[in-house]
């Protein structure tokens, strides 16, 4: 292990002697309004007694569902649906686009015999089509006759998802030389160690925002790597296209269409709020969108100008937008905002973060430094993942169309 003067794993300062510069150390970071460690801090801690962890999703309760095809003709009583696994006899159904009321007679794989125009209603083609044009019929309820038999029992198989600890590990170190000299930044060693401790819960933080889940094996032994939050929302994703030449374009009612797509479900037993982080262009483009969609007038003696928008409110659902310091510093992620649910959050720990001792100055190694490790290993769960969401690509406001 080589130590050079002050040596930190992930902070090396070198020229930082008290007669190599005149004043203290000066140091700057990105900016954000949401905390640096807001996910590592603010999210539900849980511990856990194995390197992966399990949990169930239920699926979304299905009252709508696409027709596929129609194998006799589209004026046949035989229908193709996406998935007919919940469906049984004497269910009935709506047409979407037509106001057709369907009874279901029988039910083989995904095909259903049914009645047509049920209760008067028009008997009219029904034509699958390629989006958007797909014919939609939604479950309005049941309908038996007297005398009749149980219904055949359906069950809503809940989905299993799961994630692997990720071990996290930061190295300070000062040398012996270095312990000896005045610094600006103060006892070196000190210093070496929170670098130390800040870098990894950074790591931590990124790995909870960004992680992708992996695993393998390195020098003879397992490695892993965890989902973060990000990769695990796989249903409410929105990507700004780009209108006109106008690249990552972002409408008020492309906004307030996906705040009415993340508020449509919520965790039971829960308040249906969300937490909002950003990075810096998404601000600006919130703030473009109430210019085009405002009016903003000077009066007599005014002395300010301008727009700080950072709550977007609807009739659905408000997003309280924060940008996040560690987004701010991409330009990729400048543009991207997450919606998260904040009771579908858990951290599970492993082993909660603990120092391996200083070595005391080569009490146990026989090097002249100080040096120590810190250990975290951990892992991440994204509940009831519908109920969270991503707005990708937003570059540009753009008026309604």
């Amino acid at each position: 292990m080589a130590i050079k003067g002050v040596f930190v794993s992930d902070a090396g300062e070198i020229g930082g002697r008290r007669n190599d510069i005149e004043s203290g150390l000066v140091r700057t970071r990105t900016v954000g309004t949401a905390p640096m460690l807001a996910m590592t801090a603010g999210i539900r801690k849980e511990f856990i007694n194995d390197t992966i962890t399990h949990w169930m999703e239920e699926h979304q309760r299905i009252w709508r569902l696409r027709i596929v095809a129609m194998p006799a003709g589209p004026l046949a009583q035989v229908i193709e649906v996406e998935d007919a696994s919940w469906i049984t006899d004497s269910m009935v159904f709506l047409v979407e686009a037509t106001g057709e009321h369907l009874h279901v007679l029988g039910v083989n794989g995904n095909t259903c015999t049914v009645r047509r125009g049920l209760g008067g209603t028009a008997v009219a083609p029904i034509t699958p089509a390629a989006a958007p044009n797909e014919v939609w019929v939604q479950r309005i309820g049941t309908a038996f006759e007297e005398a009749s038999e149980r219904p055949v029992a359906t069950l809503s198989l809940n989905g299993e998802r799961k994630n692997h600890t990720q071990i996290f590990r930061n190295t300070w170190a000062a040398s012996g030389t270095a312990l000896a000299v005045t610094y600006n930044s103060g006892d070196p060693g000190a210093r070496s160690m929170r670098e130390a401790m800040f870098n990894h819960a950074q790591d931590i933080e990124r790995s909870l925002m960004w992680g992708r889940y992996d695993f393998g094996v390195r020098n003879g032994n397992p490695i892993r790597f965890m989902d973060g939050f990000v990769s695990q929302i796989r249903s409410n994703i929105a990507i700004a296209p780009t209108v006109a030449g106008v690249p990552g374009a972002v409408s008020r009612k492309s906004m307030i269409r996906f705040i009415q797509l993340i508020f449509s479900q919520n965790i039971i037993g829960q308040p249906n709020e969300r937490i909002t982080f950003a990075g810096s262009n998404v601000l600006f483009v919130l703030n473009e969108l109430v210019n085009l969609n405002a009016e903003y007038s000077i009066s007599v003696r005014e002395t300010e100008y301008g727009i700080k928008v950072r709550r977007f409110i609807t009739p659905f659902g408000e997003l309280m937008v924060m940008d996040h310091e560690m987004m701010n510093i991409s330009p990729l992620w400048r543009n991207q905002m997450y919606v998260f649910h904040p009771g579908g959050l858990r951290v599970k720990w492993l082993r909660e973060t603990f120092h391996d001792d200083d070595d005391r100055n080569g009490s146990r190694t026989g090097l002249d430094a100080d040096l120590g490790v810190l250990t975290s290993e951990l892992t991440c769960q994204l509940r009831a993942e519908h109920v969270h969401g991503a707005y990708l690509n937003m570059q540009n406001a753009i008026p309604d169309a």
